[in-house]
């Protein structure tokens, strides 16, 4: 994901978009930007919650263990 985002901007500075495009470049990553904070907000008052009522936080690989569980999956 990474490679093509370097590789989307860096075909963006070599051809640079007309003023129309650049509105609607701006106007999805603002949405996305906006969309990421707000995400990151309900997940932290999720976990207060969670913890609030005697949830046990899970250690990184707890969370994968579990994961795993879910899919099916082994490592």
């Amino acid at each position: 994901m990474m490679n093509c985002l370097v590789l989307a901007i860096h075909d963006l500075f070599e051809n640079p978009p007309s003023k129309e495009l650049q509105s609607d470049l701006r106007s999805v990553i603002d949405r996305f930007y906006t969309g990421i904070f707000e995400a990151r907000g309900k997940l932290s008052d999720l976990a207060r919650q969670y913890e609030a009522s005697g949830g046990k936080p899970l250690s990184h690989d707890e969370i994968l263990e579990e994961v795993d569980e879910r899919r099916g999956t082994s490592r």
